[in-house]
């Protein structure tokens, strides 16, 4: 049993697996430039219907990402498979409970070696798999220098460093850009600092669709500042 859909096989699949953060913290409510007023969550929510329409409206993208939802709010849960767009039905995600970060991380790489092994069994071309990630506030389930952290960092040293996968992670709030900085520093992948009054959340999700969809090798900050409204990489 698969999960690979009508794709023509010839076209090359980019799997991804996209780790989100649902804990209690996204509760906390958010007045946009434009005056009005969300909760974290709720901007989430909003980003991954566009993440699946704007791919759904691009016939290459539509053929080449196939993308997982995994949130952490009081625990770690798969809300989407691994699947094509074509098969997508964008999970609303509520807030609640810690923030097990490096559980999520861990599971969204497990994720994502399953599907490249269905791809090669199935005798399938793919690309990187990108594994991107959203973080409000602080981890609660590890801390620098411990166990957990010396595991989850070095996980994506060697998933980055041996082309497994493409990580572009964005935190909300200086915890969480301070904590990402520090866990990547010896890794070379895209940070970012999401402001989600300035429309930081729908534009994450822009990113991942137009960026790794067709060009991944165009991650560079210098794009992203000119081009994504409320995201700053961190360089």
């Amino acid at each position: 049993m698969t999960s690979l859909g009508d794709v023509e096989p010839m076209i090359e699949r980019i799997p991804m697996a996209l780790v989100l953060d649902t804990s209690g913290g996204m509760r906390q409510t958010v007045r946009t430039d434009a005056g009005n007023q969300y909760t974290h969550v709720d901007l989430l929510n909003d980003g991954l219907e566009n993440f699946e329409y704007q791919i759904e409206q691009e016939y290459e993208l539509g053929l080449a990402i196939e993308a997982g939802v995994v949130s952490f709010g009081g625990e770690v849960t798969v809300e989407q498979p691994i699947l094509p767009i074509e098969e997508w039905n964008s999970p609303t995600l509520e807030s609640a409970g810690y923030t097990p970060f490096a559980e999520a991380i861990e599971c969204g790489i497990d994720r994502l070696e399953s599907k490249k092994s269905e791809y090669n069994e199935n005798g399938l071309a793919y690309k990187k798999p990108v594994l991107g990630g959203v973080l409000h506030g602080a981890p609660t389930d590890m801390t620098k220098g411990d166990s957990v952290w010396d595991r989850l960092q070095t996980q994506l040293e060697r998933g980055v460093r041996d082309d497994h996968l493409e990580l572009v992670v964005a935190g909300v709030g200086d915890q969480a850009v301070d904590f990402l900085y520090e866990l990547t520093a010896s890794i070379d992948c895209t940070v970012l600092r999401l402001e989600p009054a300035e429309g930081g959340y729908e534009e994450y999700f822009r990113l991942l669709a137009e960026e790794s969809g067709v060009i991944q090798s165009r991650y560079h900050p210098g794009n992203i500042k000119r081009e994504y409204d409320g995201l700053y990489p961190l360089e």
